[in-house]
């Protein structure tokens, strides 16, 4: 396994990456960028931008990984089973600012943190209680680092990999599900230790990756899966990126999408007609089956808080946060073994709702956002480009766009970037 990543590691260059991937990274890193910023001038993390403006650059970071994640809006990847990007995109971002590297430099080193990261994510088996943030996705940004910072030699490579692995959290779901937001900063601290990696490494500390695979096969996790790694990197794992459209975890949107195409067939819908809602689904997406949650942040894992928010956002019915709980109450997630069955490839859902006195049903397989949705690209670059005019002028929204649409050219990382620490972001 490990012979492999290091042959992907020492051979990879943007050359030999497919073009359409390389644009797919790009949209990433678009998309990754613009949900961070924008997130940072809401009221809800004001406070925290706030709290560190007036300290190191590296503490931009800390607070990019924070609002990345804090909306449940960022991309992420279903052979992987969570969000490869986010656990390292702003802290590589940011050493790549500071040292001053290339953008090209700065783009094969995270598509090399993607492709090896999403590929620990999709054989490691956490415990059913931890969430997939702030844990396996450091794997593959030590890589990342070590590629920025030019190192060659296997031992050093491995050690790189290994003390960025060593930075892992115990995210709660039990946490998440009383909406507490632990599970934020602990990507925030993800990123921020990632920033002090060049320094240790340079310091001559690291671990070795072997470590590792005791955390994840008896601490936080059950099972580290070494024979299913997948050693043939011409199968590319950014083929199954997928990115968000609605502000809640992946596993509500499949739900969400099966409600609304059947609503959306129905003459001047009322939410007051709708008496109830049954979705079928996978095991994963079931388990966020509570109907009554303690916070907005909470609702995001509710699949009928998320459902409900959603066809409120449909309607012109006032929405509140008692009618949304309300609506949610009306709305029931069962586990179906015959579509866990698809699992991994498709994610199914089954809709079923009593309209008045109508029974209707609709099958799904997959959701907005996924690798076949048509313009993807297009809606990829709407949704950034909205988010960074609510914090950017026209001029810089642009120059943003163009730098990150050319990062495979000989660019100086830092003079596209108007966020180059955190005084920029004030």
């Amino acid at each position: 396994m490990y012979d492999s990543i290091l042959k992907f590691y020492k051979t990879f260059s943007l050359e030999t990456y497919p073009k359409h991937l390389q644009e797919k990274a790009k949209l990433v890193i678009l998309d990754s960028v613009s949900i961070m910023l924008n997130d940072g001038y809401s009221e809800r993390t004001a406070a925290l931008y706030q709290q560190f403006r007036d300290g190191p650059a590296a503490f931009a970071s800390f607070v990019q990984g924070v609002t990345l994640v804090s909306n449940e809006l960022d991309e992420g990847n279903m052979l992987a089973k969570g969000h490869p990007s986010a656990h390292f995109l702003p802290a590589l971002l940011q050493v790549a600012i500071e040292r001053q590297t290339t953008s090209k430099a700065f783009l094969e080193s995270f598509i090399v943190g993607y492709e090896i990261s999403a590929r620990f994510g999709e054989i490691i088996d956490l415990k059913p209680e931890i969430h997939p943030h702030a844990n396996w996705g450091l794997i593959g940004g030590g890589f990342a680092f070590a590629k920025l910072l030019n190192i060659r030699e296997d031992d050093a490579i491995l050690r790189a990999a290994g003390l960025a692995a060593q930075f892992a959290f115990p995210t709660l779901w039990k946490s998440i599900f009383k909406g507490d937001e632990a599970r934020n900063i602990a990507i925030g601290l993800n990123n921020l230790t990632l920033t002090l990696l060049p320094r240790l490494l340079e310091a001559d500390y690291g671990s070795d990756l072997e470590n590792v695979e005791s955390l994840y096969e008896d601490i936080i996790g059950t099972g580290f899966h070494k024979e299913a790694f997948q050693t043939d990197f011409s199968k590319y794992y950014l083929e199954k990126t997928y990115f968000k459209f609605y502000d809640s975890c992946r596993f509500c949107h499949g739900p969400i999408d099966a409600v609304l195409q059947l609503i959306r067939k129905i003459p001047n819908f009322s939410v007051n007609d709708l008496k109830s809602v049954v979705i079928d689904t996978y095991a994963n997406a079931a388990k966020l089956h509570q109907q009554n949650d303690a916070n907005h942040f909470a609702g995001k894992f509710s699949v009928p808080y998320a459902i409900a928010t959603a066809i409120y956002n449909q309607v012109e019915d006032p929405s509140t946060e008692e009618n949304i709980q309300a609506l949610a109450s009306k709305i029931m997630v069962k586990e179906d073994p015959s579509i866990n069955a698809l699992l991994p490839s498709i994610r199914a859902t089954r809709a079923k709702i009593q309209y008045s006195k109508k029974l209707l049903e609709h099958y799904i397989e997959g959701a907005t956002g996924d690798e076949n949705t048509e313009f993807l690209d297009k809606m990829i670059t709407q949704k950034a480009e909205g988010y960074l005019r609510a914090v950017f002028d026209e001029e810089c929204v642009q120059t943003i766009k163009h730098f990150i649409f050319n990062l495979e050219k000989d660019q100086q990382m830092g003079s596209g970037f108007p966020w180059n620490g955190m005084q920029k972001l004030m």
